[in-house]
């Protein structure tokens, strides 16, 4: 038995495309399944304060953060505050990533730019401080609670 499912889409409003299921998003139809305790969390392209209440409204349980969080890394809590947070546009300059922590390497990835065929994330983040590397859920989105337990 699973506690956790994650839908790491390229984008979180991904349509399937062929099947019983054609037309509908992906995450409506795994929110749908009887999941019995099963938490559910997507990701994908998620810049907006907006995206991440709608994902929640859609069924989501945790909403994934990628980009946005390491354009912000406080992202979250930007987002507890603002309900109409958007994620800075990309491109951004370099030295814009450089005071939240980033390696002159994930700048590099960033761009787009292949540094190595074997980079490891932690290579990625090195020298950002551990307490800096990782958010946690920071409270209710659209009045919503976090969901606890298992």
């Amino acid at each position: 038995m699973i506690g956790y499912l994650d839908l790491a889409l390229w984008g979180s409003r991904q349509i399937v495309q062929d099947g019983t299921f054609r037309g509908r998003t992906m995450l409506s139809v795994f929110a749908e399944l009887p999941r019995k305790g099963v938490r559910l969390g997507v990701g994908g392209k998620v810049h907006s304060a907006e995206r991440c209440g709608e994902l929640m409204d859609e069924g989501s349980d945790v909403v994934l953060i990628a980009r946005a969080g390491i354009l912000e890394r406080d992202f979250p809590r930007l987002v507890a505050k603002n309900h109409r947070h958007e994620s800075p546009r990309t491109p951004v300059p370099a030295q814009f990533l450089r005071p939240g922590g980033l390696s002159e390497r994930m700048i590099d990835h960033m761009r787009g730019r292949r540094t190595s065929s074997s980079v490891a994330p932690r290579e990625l983040f090195r020298g950002v401080p551990v307490g800096r590397r990782h958010e946690v859920s920071v409270g209710p989105l659209r009045g919503r609670a976090p969901r606890r337990g298992r």
